[in-house]
């Protein structure tokens, strides 16, 4: 059954409206066919995320233009090259082989639960894939801010600021 562009465009204006002005939004494309995503791009989607290189290929090579393209899936090493010439970000990076063929910002997935049976780099190990994969980490608003918080203190311990000031 075809994609309708209306039903598309109503699910996607309602669930934007929930969200932050910006929050990117990526429609999944696994199950949508090669030839439903003109459906897609005329509903308004900017972002598409494919999660088998292959499909990535396929759709890209018909609508390269039409959509910003993630990878969402699990990403092998040998795909890499194409993952870099097709996308703008990497959703699931896993190991430390794909990271250090990869060109492109990635979203790195970390198995928190240490379970053998799931993908991603053991929470453990993550600095040390970081470092050997050359990977700079963004450090988030909450380490910005205890960052400056134990500045302010050590600056007032050296007595630079009163602690009230830092």
């Amino acid at each position: 059954m075809a994609l309708s562009p209306e039903t598309v465009r109503a699910n996607y204006e309602r669930i934007r409206g929930e969200l932050a002005p910006d929050v990117t939004i990526v429609a999944a494309t696994k199950y949508v066919d090669v030839e439903d995503l003109p459906a897609l791009a005329e509903a308004g989607i900017e972002v598409v995320g494919e999660n088998r290189a292959q499909d990535l290929e396929a759709k890209h090579a018909q609508h390269g233009d039409a959509f910003r393209w993630h990878f969402i899936g699990h990403l092998q090493s040998r795909k890499a090259r194409t993952v870099n010439e097709l996308c703008e970000l990497c959703h699931s990076l896993a190991s430390e082989s794909a990271a250090r063929r990869l060109e492109i910002p990635a979203l790195v997935e970390v198995n928190l639960s240490g379970e053998g049976s799931k993908s991603g780099i053991l929470e453990a190990e993550l600095e040390e894939a970081e470092a050997e994969a050359g990977i700079e980490r963004e450090e988030s608003e909450e380490e910005a801010a205890e960052s400056a918080e134990g500045e302010a203190t050590e600056a007032a311990a050296e007595g630079d600021a009163k602690p009230d000031e830092a």
